[in-house]
């Protein structure tokens, strides 16, 4: 059949769906979850990481869980699309955690790490897009500028110091004629 001769359903006519999602997630301390806690924060979740293991409603919680107030239910729809295991709990466990947030992370891809340390860099770049965390490429005119005020992290990929600081260093083989 063609598709414009099914019938169709305006939104309001369907029935209003009701969403069971808990106030707390708790997602182990793996790849995964690191990705999930930077999409959960990102969407204003609140999460905590358990410095002790705790005991929760006859689960063993073991410390370096995250715990997520996922009051909206972004962190369940994103763990379920991206096949992530989570513990549903009503209220935050009572143990010893800290609160955790994005870190502002700059990347250097200026003079020294950007010539022959491509694949370094694509790597780095790589990792922090499929953990979800932001960041910021930054240059060596950026950071001379103050650049590195805005930053928290700054990493480094592979790279030389002194070419950094001094150039390049035309004596090096890759940059002989």
């Amino acid at each position: 059949r063609d598709l414009h001769s099914f019938p169709t359903r305006r939104s309001s006519d369907l029935p209003p769906q009701k969403y069971s999602y808990s106030r707390v997630v708790i997602a182990s301390d793996t790849e995964s979850a690191v990705t999930l806690v930077n999409h959960s924060i990102q969407k204003g979740a609140t999460v905590k990481w358990l410095l002790k293991p705790v005991q929760q409603n006859s689960r063993a919680l073991p410390a370096g869980s995250f715990c997520i107030s996922d009051r909206g239910g972004a962190a369940q729809s994103f763990a379920q699309s991206h096949n992530i295991s989570l513990i549903s709990e009503r209220q935050l466990p009572e143990v010893e955690s800290v609160s955790i947030g994005l870190p502002k992370l700059a990347l250097y891809v200026g003079q020294g790490a950007n010539e022959k340390n491509h694949t370094s860099t694509g790597e780095i770049l790589w990792a922090l897009d499929f953990l979800g965390f932001p960041y910021t490429q930054i240059s060596q005119e950026e950071i001379r500028s103050n650049g590195l005020d805005d930053f928290e992290v700054l990493i480094l990929g592979n790279g030389s110091a002194l070419e950094i600081l001094n150039g390049w260093d035309v004596n090096t083989q890759n940059y002989r004629s």
